[in-house]
């Protein structure tokens, strides 16, 4: 009972995290326990409401239920992408694994000069910060399981932007 009320709040504040940001999700993924990858394009203007103890999610020509209890992931994204890589064909930048265990990486086909990357969490407060090099590995096993977001700025500028799940 309190595991369902503690994903329903994360999921309730990751959706108005995501509302609020200045990141441009196009689609929201959700992954069941044991089905298949479910997309859904936020241009449609899909209405995401909660019915006991389960999210809805109803699109001009659909409606899906998905039990709180069943759902293992939940991300955004700006392109259609697949767990567990995340790919931005225009940057040539990748983060992989995602969901992450203990540690993901970076593979970088840019410039990495003056690239940082920083992991905040949900409510917005900044978790860790370094310099970025083509090949770098990020440690984050001792991160809560849930979700955080990475940025790649480079002097200062946001150049990219990664959901993370840490498992």
């Amino acid at each position: 009972m309190k595991t369902h009320y503690l994903l329903k709040v994360l999921l309730l504040n990751m959706l108005f995290f995501f509302a609020c940001s200045s990141l441009s999700a196009q689609y929201l993924y959700i992954q069941p326990e044991g089905k298949e990858q479910v997309l859904f394009e936020l241009a449609q203007k899909p209405k995401i409401t909660f019915k006991s103890r389960s999210l809805v999610i109803e699109t001009p020509s659909t409606q899906s239920v998905f039990s709180l209890g069943e759902i293992q992931g939940l991300s955004f994204g700006q392109t259609v992408v697949n767990i567990p890589s995340l790919l931005n064909q225009g940057n040539k930048i990748r983060l992989y694994p995602n969901p992450v265990k203990d540690e993901f990486r970076f593979d970088i086909q840019i410039s990495t000069e003056g690239l940082r990357y920083r992991i905040y969490d949900l409510v917005g407060i900044l978790l860790q910060t370094d310099g970025v090099d083509a090949s770098a590995t990020v440690d984050i096993r001792n991160y809560r399981p849930g979700f955080y977001i990475l940025r790649l700025d480079r002097n200062g500028q946001e150049i990219q932007s990664f959901k993370i799940v840490k498992q």
